[in-house]
């Protein structure tokens, strides 16, 4: 997979929008700006498909795509990975802190993970 395709298109517009995430390197991640092809353009289903192919598809609320891509995410998704992760994280520094507690081993550091979303947002 490269990454990510957000479409959008909504039922009152004769367009398709779409922007494209992937992995640059490291933890760092590259978008494009919203590619927007027009629901007349003689090759829209083509340039759709161009741009969408091995990624995971987001589809905007409210999305109605001319056609089913096989699997789709919505926005949701993401809500719920960012759950299931802060859970894993409290359960992953309540198992540190009690070792450190059982061993006794006062050097042995609690991790502290970033809050969602960051502070100041």
């Amino acid at each position: 997979m490269r990454g990510f395709a957000v479409v959008d298109r909504q039922a009152a517009a004769d367009q398709t929008v779409i922007w494209l995430t992937g992995h640059l390197e490291g933890v760092r991640v590259g978008h494009t700006n919203a590619v927007v092809i027009p629901g007349d353009d003689d090759r829209h289903g083509a340039t759709v498909w161009n741009l969408t192919a091995d990624r995971a598809i987001v589809l905007t609320h409210g999305s109605a795509p001319p056609w089913s891509f096989r699997q789709t995410l919505t926005p949701d998704a993401f809500e719920d990975l960012i759950d299931e992760t802060a859970a894993f994280q409290r359960r992953i520094a309540d198992a540190v802190t009690r070792y450190a507690s059982e061993a006794r081993n006062r050097n042995l550091v609690t991790p502290e993970f970033s809050s969602h979303p960051p502070p100041g947002c």
